[in-house]
């Protein structure tokens, strides 16, 4: 018998997600046809239904120490609004009107539920650390569709908590700990709607702004590395803002030497490096610095991950002739790449790293590199003659028509 129940429990489980979304799918459906209708007593059933649900997805605690439910709502306000958007404009409208203010309790309500605890918990296991993490995702992904239906009214209310939270955090450093992860959430729901927002001068310039002033010196190490992280899912708007550079770059180069970051300071600099290269020729020179400063504590493969991410986009294309920033800097580390070929030639994941720099600088600059080019292979002969590799075959990895090839002919 105890196997029979068990086999029971399995399918309802793995039924659960399809049946999920048919009851998301059938309420919905349920609330369209009633707020449609125009009959106050079908309208009140419909308002109750959406304050049922809202009450489910702020169960009280965290998930999934506290409690494993709230979940089940996601897929609810997917679809409502999904339904809704797919509507002629006319009814479209009206029903986007309804549904606002219960959007708006839920980006709130979404907010406390992704905070992290204030005081880091040993006793959760990694499973529940996993499955945070994965839950974490799922509001990102609701604050998408809070997006879809509040547009810059949702940006407004982050700012506003945003502002509050860093008031919070002023007032409780005087009083006792910081609430950290007040200021750490709303900057997880800016980064969650990026990919959502293209033209927008209000809000965005009052976030940039903002997050050059966060104390992150006095907070928890998750509130510069998701800063990181919304600064980097912002790269695309930043281009069309590059005056703002200077304001985020300031928390690229201090994450760039904190080795409990310093992957999500990469990962910021090579989507702005990819979106904003004509822009980052005054900073050219700090990354360079940064890379290479005693105080940057990260690992030689990290440091030279930032080289590649520089390297890779980095190039000012102008019909004057001028000296491109990369081979200035190229020509200014060629003798520290010798060092690191001679002393770790037998390193692979370091000599790996190493020949992506360069071969992101050769394929970046081009014609321009070939002041390099003697240089260059006589140390990727020196690195392979002490050690054959295939890394070293990365760097060749280039334009056949390019001027290693060149060379030759």
């Amino acid at each position: 018998m105890q196997v029979n129940h068990d086999e029971n429990e399995t399918e309802h489980m793995d039924n659960q997600p399809n049946q999920d979304d048919e009851n998301n799918t059938i309420h919905s459906n349920y609330f369209e046809q009633d707020s449609s209708v125009g009959n106050e007593g079908e309208e009140r059933i419909s308002f109750t239904l959406l304050n049922s649900i809202l009450k489910c997805s702020s169960l009280p605690g965290l998930y999934p120490i506290d409690e494993s439910s709230s979940t089940l709502t996601f897929g609810f306000w997917y679809t409502l609004q999904d339904d809704i958007i797919s509507l002629d404009s006319s009814e479209c409208t009206q029903l986007m009107l309804t549904i606002k203010p219960y959007y708006r309790d839920l980006v709130c309500i979404m907010l406390t539920k992704s905070m992290f605890p204030s005081v880091d918990d040993n006793s959760w296991s990694l499973d529940d650390k996993e499955v945070f993490r994965c839950y974490r995702q799922d509001i990102a992904d609701t604050f998408m569709y809070c997006y879809a239906v509040l547009n810059l009214e949702m940006l407004d209310i982050l700012n506003t908590k945003l502002n509050e939270s860093l008031e919070e955090a002023v007032t409780s450093e005087r009083n006792g700990p910081i609430q950290w992860n007040r200021v750490e959430t709303v900057l997880h729901a800016f980064g969650a709607v990026a990919e959502s927002i293209e033209y927008e001068n209000l809000y965005l310039p009052k976030l940039m702004n903002t997050i050059k002033d966060i104390p992150f010196n006095n907070v928890h190490v998750r509130v510069m590395a998701t800063a990181l992280e919304t600064v980097g899912a912002y790269s695309e708007w930043l281009m069309d803002h590059p005056y703002l550079l200077e304001n985020v770059f300031p928390l690229i180069l201090s994450g760039l030497a904190n080795p409990e970051v310093s992957t999500s300071a990469t990962m910021a600099l090579k989507d702005i490096t990819h979106n904003c290269q004509k822009y980052l020729t005054p900073f050219a020179d700090h990354i360079l610095i940064t890379s290479q400063s005693s105080s940057t504590t990260s690992s030689l493969e990290t440091k030279l991950k930032i080289l590649a991410a520089l390297f890779s986009s980095l190039h000012v294309e102008d019909q004057e002739k001028v000296d491109q920033p990369i081979l200035v800097v190229m020509q200014n580390v060629m003798p520290l790449f010798r060092s690191i070929g001679e002393k770790y030639c037998r390193n692979q994941e370091v000599i790996e790293e190493l020949s992506v720099v360069i071969k992101y600088g050769v394929t970046t600059l081009k014609d321009d590199c070939k002041p390099l080019i003697s240089n260059v292979l006589q140390l990727l002969v020196t690195i392979y003659r002490e050690c054959p590799q295939a890394n070293i075959l990365i760097v060749a990895k280039t334009d056949p028509k390019g001027p290693i090839d060149a060379q030759y002919e």
